[in-house]
């Protein structure tokens, strides 16, 4: 493992294949390669086997006065526990993002301290007021990297923003890894996509100023913060595929088949080209897995973005989940049936990421929901289909010399339907699938040698988002449906799970005729529950409605609170909702407002502008 450059963050990157190709049969143990030719050499033998469909030539790429890296048509980003925070400090109880894991932290389109709410749109990020009685007022602005949403972490007065999108990048120096002298050669230009890390200065709203910028070849996945500790997930495609003719490949570089960065200090200061991973650092799989690198950057946000530390693995992932000890990387596979191949990271220490070991699974995941880890044992919830049949499993996983090996495993959920969602809580579990009808499984955990399902309740509709909202109740949040599986529309669920072996739904309401939808049933952080009051908050779409439904829920029942629209025509979308001492506040891209949190009554609105 190597330690250079400065303190502050550690970088583990993976070489990444297409879903398509053949899954390894053998052990899944490593090979570290032991110099830049032998891994050149692995890269050139094996670069005729990637077909590539990207297209090079993509709109030119400027330098924005913050420094990092955009585009002229930006691309759209990739698409739980509440805490009352502030308590003690002086300041207002407050909600923050909905995540899977408490205390780890999921990026977002606004962040609050309680005091002020963070959020960008187009190249402005807003500093807005919400503490105090007066109302929501824009604080101030600073210009930054395009996008569609661009996501924030908050750790203190520091604010990271997540900007990404395919571009074109003009000449760099062939010798990065040191700053570009005058005279350093250069290559010609390339277009591909990147990840642009801001680091901003919040402490004073008024005055924000950026202080950092990183930005990095490559897709952006997924990103986790634990205390100040952010690590970020990238997938880039090495520049030596730019132009994949046998002679370009045969010419290549080392430092082209390796991912690299651009850090800026500030406004002005000067750019400092550099590679992400050296060649040592570098793991294989005992089969070829493709030629992307997937880069997991672990950045302490206190103290800047510079990387000091890589590890490498060729391998590849589509699905991040983290608990506060491991990170999983799971990637899906296709190769006479359906499997899951999963990769664990020891992210326990705050500047060090370190790889585990690896396992498969039987089917495929949903999304992130569908793995949870409990006293080190990893539980993984997977449909596998094919053209006749399908069914669902959840697998038991722990760590052994290096590897993920299966402890247990129990079958038979939702035959013929597929998984719709997922919740693990404790040595329970939850999950439900979908084709007609919607079956709730519940299942004991407590043996992870011998997961077993205890119970199953079959309603109509379905529940693509589950959330704890007290003892031994779970609300759904899905869709109606008629018993042939055709949608009704946006509908919560209440379900008691006290006995395992008899979950009952206790009530649901529908908030939506037919075709209305709401964004929680694809992402989580689009719902607000307030344990304080008993309110869930949700948007909600329809044909004559887009804005923000309020329900109180309690065993009693399901009860309409009221509804948050951003315009006098009802036609606003609303992303977010966040709670701020006895206010609501709503999030569109049309602006903030802020609602009474007893009823939903309007208050006041600020404009973020055209």
């Amino acid at each position: 493992m190597r330690r250079a450059l400065t303190a502050g963050s550690t970088i583990l990157v993976l070489l990444t294949a297409p879903a398509g190709d053949a899954v390894a049969k053998k052990r899944p143990s490593l090979t570290r390669f032991s110099s830049c030719t032998s891994l050149l050499s692995y890269a050139r033998t094996h670069a005729p086997k990637v077909v590539r469909s990207r297209v090079v030539g993509m709109p030119e790429m400027v330098q924005s006065e913050a420094g990092a890296t955009s585009e002229s048509a930006p691309a759209p980003a990739a698409a739980p526990q509440q805490r009352d925070s502030a308590a003690g400090t002086g300041g207002p109880s407050f909600s923050q993002t909905n995540v899977q894991e408490a205390g780890v932290d999921e990026p977002d389109i606004v962040k609050t301290d309680g005091r002020t709410a963070f959020t960008a749109k187009g190249r402005t990020l807003h500093a807005i007021r919400v503490g105090g009685e007066a109302p929501p007022e824009v604080l101030g602005k600073l210009e930054v990297p395009p996008g569609s949403d661009q996501l924030l972490f908050l750790a203190g007065d520091k604010l990271l923003m997540i900007s990404t999108g395919s571009v074109y990048q003009g000449p760099m120096p062939s010798d990065v890894g040191v700053a570009r002298p005058a005279s350093s050669p250069v290559m010609p230009p390339y277009a591909y996509d990147t990840t642009a890390l801001t680091l901003i200065d919040v402490g004073n709203p008024a005055a924000m100023r950026v202080t950092r910028t990183l930005t990095i070849e490559g897709r952006y996945v997924d990103a986790r913060m634990t205390g100040s500790s952010v690590r970020l997930v990238i997938d880039a495609v090495p520049r030596a595929l730019a132009e994949p003719t046998p002679e370009a490949v045969a010419k290549a570089r080392t430092a082209r088949w390796l991912p690299r960065g651009v850090l800026r200090r500030g406004r002005q200061g000067k750019r400092t080209f550099m590679r992400l991973a050296d060649c040592g650092d570098v793991r294989r799989p005992p089969e070829f897995s493709g030629l992307d690198a997937l880069t997991v950057l672990t950045i302490d946000v206190a103290r800047g973005l510079s990387p000091i530390d890589s590890d490498a693995v060729l391998t590849s992932a589509d699905t991040v989940y983290s608990s506060q000890k491991s990170m999983y990387l799971a990637t899906q596979r296709w190769n006479g049936g359906q499997t899951t191949q999963l990769h664990k990271l020891d992210v326990s220490k705050p500047d060090e990421t370190s790889y585990r070991g690896s396992g498969e699974v039987e089917g495929g995941l949903l999304n992130q929901f569908s793995l949870s880890e409990h006293d080190d044992v990893l539980r993984a919830a997977t449909t596998a289909e094919d053209r006749e049949e399908s069914e669902s499993f959840v697998t038991t996983l722990a760590e052994r010399e290096g590897r993920l090996v299966r402890v247990g495993k129990v079958g038979g959920l939702g035959r013929d339907e597929r998984i719709y969602s997922v919740r693990f809580m404790g040595e329970r579990g939850y999950v439900v699938t979908f084709r007609h009808t919607d079956p709730l499984y519940t299942l004991d955990l407590s043996n992870p040698a011998a997961p077993r399902v205890t119970g199953e309740l079959k309603i109509l509709g379905y529940s693509a988002y589950l959330h704890p909202v007290g003892e031994d109740l779970l609300l759904g949040i899905g869709q109606d449906a008629t018993e042939e599986g055709r949608r009704l529309g946006t509908q919560v669920s209440l379900f008691d799970v006290a006995d395992p072996a008899n979950p009952v739904r206790l009530h649901a309401r529908r908030l939506g005729e037919r075709f209305s939808s709401s964004e929680v049933e694809y992402d989580h952080k689009a719902f607000l529950w307030w344990g304080a009051t008993d309110l869930a908050m949700l948007p909600v779409m329809a044909e004559r409605f887009a804005g923000a439904v309020g329900v109180r829920v309690t065993r009693r029942g399901i009860e309409e609170v009221g509804r948050v629209t951003h315009n006098a025509e009802g036609q606003t979308p609303v992303r977010r909702s966040l709670v701020v001492g006895d206010r609501l506040f709503t999030l569109s891209y049309a602006g903030l407002k802020a609602s009474r949190l007893s009823d939903l009554s309007d208050l006041s609105f600020v404009s973020l502008g055209e």
